[in-house]
This record gives structure tokens, C-alpha cells and sequence, in this order.
């Protein structure tokens, strides 16, 4: 009697394993629970502030520019038209659904197919309950989920990362989920205007790394052709794209806005005026007539010399030469670089998340306008963010916390070859991204919070992979189950 009781609680133990492993099995309905649980815990930041987060003046662009169907200036349209289709005109919270369901399987692709390989039949089953657990720490320990949970196009940046491994790096893959990474690869590039140039310049480092250090053909961490086929689809992404436009009744043109981004980020290195001020003499520009008042906030600014000399698309020709003789001009070039390198330095270690001060009136009025339905606007109005008492003070230090751990652990892993070529390969990888965002959005843009945040939940992805080989070299495997379930 003592041992048939004692067996009880293991019996019961083994029960619950099997229904466990059973749910996360590599099924066809498996995998769309597991998309649905972790699609639901992605929008989990947007649960505590009980409606999707908004930024100002952005995220009213897109969506006015995607319900009168105007594509604007200074943005492409894309994600804008994503809303629109993805909110059915009934209600946001499809949107943010629509992406977390997106930045779900882009995931679980990798996940899958690294665990794949594994010599254990319970993992090979199981990849879920890793997958889970790296969704449940990036969700509330890091910026995943508020980057989710936001209507903007940031969380596109984070998806063509991971559409990009599976394209290069996933051997393995199975052909529809191939086709499927491919096919969202191209929609994420064409959300953002810097997401093409930054992964096209990931692209760009990886072939000039292979040529320097001649991989040896069986050594090799891909197959050369995977990274012509991913330059491929940038210029597929971009004629996508640009075919919308003209749509929309603008110019064939991909990205938008590039180089008056560019100028004004010039305008705070404190370029620009030195320029003017020695070449206004010999040069008929019109940026000469407001060069000793040049806006802080030029961008946005409507007093800024931009607005005044005719907006965006009237200056680009103007800037595009200005532009030009900066960078051919040796004095200037070293000094666009030396403070570019610095920005960049700065832009790398500034992930703080939250961004989201309480919304403008010119994002009331849209809302009201496009989604005035009682339900929506409502809990638009009565969110957290619109009551100031948002609080992401405990992320924020988790996050920090986090990243340099990680950094260390990375630098420790690559310099003792710890774990798999796959593993470190990725980690070297996830790094280079890191770097290449920082460093493009800070150079053409400004550093901002938010342009590290949208990518930084990453960093963790490697150090999951290397757990689940650390638990492939187990001696005593976790239960397994038939195709019964027993």
C-alpha cells in the first residue's frame, strides 16, 4: 500500500508531462496554439494600459495617410494601410493583434528548426516550451511587448531580423515555412524607410566577413546563393512598395523622406550652419536666407527654414547637393563620421521603453475621426497613456540589467567558443544587427530611445539557443509519449 501510494504522485506527474508535451507537439494545430498563447502574452503591455499605445504626431500620420489615401512625404504609406486593413474598421486592438501573430511565427521558425536538429525526440517535440519561455521573459522583462503593442511600424525592424535568420541561416527549413519568411521578410522591409538600407548593410558586412575570412565550403554558415536571394527580395520589397505609392498617386518611389531625415539630423551635428556660412557667398541656395535661424526642432518645426522654403519634397534636390559637397569635402566628411561614431556609441546603449507621453490633440482628432465607434474611442480616451499614469520604470531597469549580462556572456561564449558554430554564429549575428541599426538610425536620424528599443529584445535569442543544446547533452531525457499520447 505505501509503495502504490508513493507511486500516485508520479503517476499524476507523468499525466500532466504527457498532456503538456502533447499540447506543444510539432503539429499543425499545435503550432497555432502556440501562436495564440504567444500572440496573447506579446499584447500583454497593451492589456495594462487597456488599449494599444500611440506616438503622437507618427501615428496619426499613418493613419490618416492610409483612410483618405494620401501617401505623405515624409513616410511611406504601407504601414498605414496595414491599420486600415488589419483593424477591419471595427477596432485597433486587430492591429496590434495582427502583428504580435507575425512576430509569433517569425519566431517560432526559428525556434522550430533549430530544435529540430536536436537527437532527443522530446525536444524535437517540444520546441514550444522553449519558445514559450523566451516570448514570457522578452515580453516582461524586455521591450517586446510594448513594441507589439504599439501602432507604430518599429516592431517591422525586429521581424525582418528574424525573417532574416530563417533565410540565411535555418538549413533546414521546411519549404513553406521558407516561402512564408520570405513573403513576410518583403512586407516588414517595406514598413520602414530604414529597414531596407539596414538590412541590405547587414547583408553587405556578412559577404564582405566571408570573403576576408574565406570560409572553407563544408564550414560555411549558409550557402553564398541564400544571400543574393535575400538582396533580391530588398529590390523586390522596394518596387512593392514603390508600386503603392504610384498607387497612391506619388512618384515610383520606395522610401520616402531619406534625405531631408538625413539633413536634419546635420542640422543637430551643427553641420549645416558652419557650411552655409562658407559657401552662402559662392552659393545660391535658398537655405542661405535662414541660416542664422535655423529651428532646434527642424523636422517638425513649422517655423523651421524646411516649411518655409517650400517642405519636404520641393527641398529634396536643394539638400540632396548640400548633402553632397559635405560629404566630398574632407573637413566636413571627418566631422559628419567622428560625430556619426559617437551617436552611434550612444544610440547602441539607448533601449529604454515607454516611449509614449500622453497623446497630442492631432491624435485625438484622428481617432475620433477614424475610430469614433463607442468602444474604441472610449477606451482610447480612458487608456493610461492618456491619463499620464503609465509607469515602466521596473522594465526599464530589468532591460538594463539584462543587456549587460548578456554582453558579457556573449563576449565570454565567443572568445572561449562556447557552445555550437550555429550558436555563436547567431550570437555574432544578433550583435552585428544591434550594431547596424544603432548606428543607421543614428547617423540619418538622431539616437533616439525608441530606434534601439524596437530590436534590443533580441539579444536574449541566442543564449536560448544555446540552452536548449546545453539540454540535448542531458543523460536522463524528460518523459516521452507515442503518437496516443501515452
Amino acid at each position: 500500500m505505501a509503495i502504490s501510494s508513493n507511486l500516485q504522485p508520479l503517476s499524476y506527474n507523468m499525466q500532466v508531462s504527457n498532456v503538456i508535451l502533447k499540447a506543444v507537439r510539432s503539429t499543425p494545430r499545435g503550432k497555432a496554439i502556440l501562436i495564440a498563447i504567444s500572440s496573447i502574452i506579446l499584447c500583454s503591455m497593451a492589456y495594462y494600459n487597456t488599449f494599444p499605445y500611440v506616438y503622437n504626431t507618427d501615428t496619426a500620420a499613418y493613419m490618416e495617410a492610409a483612410y483618405t489615401g494620401k501617401a505623405g512625404d515624409d513616410r511611406p504609406i504601407l504601414y498605414g494601410l496595414f491599420i486600415f486593413l488589419t483593424s477591419a474598421n471595427y477596432s485597433l486592438w486587430l492591429v496590434i493583434f495582427s502583428q504580435a501573430i507575425l512576430v509569433s511565427y517569425s519566431l517560432l521558425v526559428v525556434f522550430k528548426t533549430f530544435v529540430s536538429k536536436s537527437s532527443l525526440q522530446w525536444m524535437a517535440n517540444t520546441y514550444g516550451l522553449f519558445f514559450l519561455s523566451y516570448v514570457v521573459f522578452v515580453s516582461f522583462l524586455m521591450s517586446a511587448s510594448f513594441q507589439v503593442s504599439w501602432l507604430m511600424p518599429d516592431v517591422f525592424t525586429a521581424i525582418s531580423f528574424l525573417c532574416l535568420i530563417s533565410i540565411l541561416f535555418l538549413k533546414d527549413i521546411k519549404s513553406f515555412d521558407f516561402i512564408a519568411s520570405a513573403l513576410i521578410w518583403v512586407l516588414s522591409l517595406a514598413m520602414h524607410n530604414s529597414n531596407s538600407y539596414i538590412c541590405l548593410l547587414v547583408l553587405t558586412l556578412i559577404l564582405f566577413m566571408l570573403a576576408i575570412l574565406r570560409f572553407r565550403k563544408r564550414s560555411q554558415p549558409f550557402h553564398p546563393g541564400r544571400v543574393f536571394l535575400a538582396i533580391s527580395l530588398i529590390v523586390l520589397s522596394n518596387l512593392f512598395l514603390a508600386s503603392i505609392h504610384y498607387i497612391y498617386g506619388k512618384s515610383f518611389k520606395g522610401t520616402r523622406g531619406g534625405i531631408v531625415f538625413f539633413m536634419g539630423n546635420l542640422v543637430d551635428m551643427k553641420v549645416i550652419k558652419p557650411y552655409l556660412d562658407e559657401n552662402c557667398g559662392s552659393k545660391n541656395y535658398q537655405f542661405c536666407k535662414y541660416k542664422d535661424n535655423i529651428s532646434p526642432n527642424f523636422l517638425w518645426d513649422e517655423k523651421s527654414p524646411l516649411y518655409k522654403t517650400g517642405g519636404w519634397i520641393k527641398n529634396e534636390d536643394e539638400y540632396k547637393e548640400i548633402i553632397k559637397d559635405i560629404l566630398t569635402t574632407p573637413k566636413y566628411l571627418r566631422e559628419v563620421v567622428a560625430k556619426s561614431l559617437l551617436l552611434s556609441l550612444k544610440q547602441f546603449f539607448l533601449f529604454e521603453t515607454g516611449e509614449a507621453p500622453v497623446p497630442w490633440n492631432k491624435v485625438h482628432g484622428v481617432m475620433f475621426r477614424f475610430h469614433k465607434n463607442e468602444t474604441d474611442f472610449l477606451k482610447y480616451y480612458n487608456a493610461r497613456q492618456n491619463q499620464g499614469t503609465l509607469d515602466f520604470n521596473l522594465i526599464n531597469f530589468a532591460q538594463r540589467v539584462i543587456v549587460a549580462t548578456l554582453l558579457m556572456v556573449y563576449g565570454y561564449m565567443i572568445i572561449r567558443k562556447k557552445g555550437t558554430p550555429a550558436t555563436r554564429i547567431l550570437i555574432c549575428f544578433v550583435l552585428l544587427s544591434l550594431l547596424v541599426n544603432a548606428s543607421f538610425c543614428a547617423t540619418f536620424s538622431g539616437a533616439f530611445p525608441r530606434y534601439q528599443s524596437r530590436v534590443i529584445w533580441l539579444l536574449p535569442l541566442p543564449l536560448f539557443i544555446f540552452f536548449i543544446e546545453r539540454c540535448d547533452r542531458m543523460i536522463i531525457p524528460l518523459p516521452t509519449m507515442n503518437e496516443d499520447g501515452i
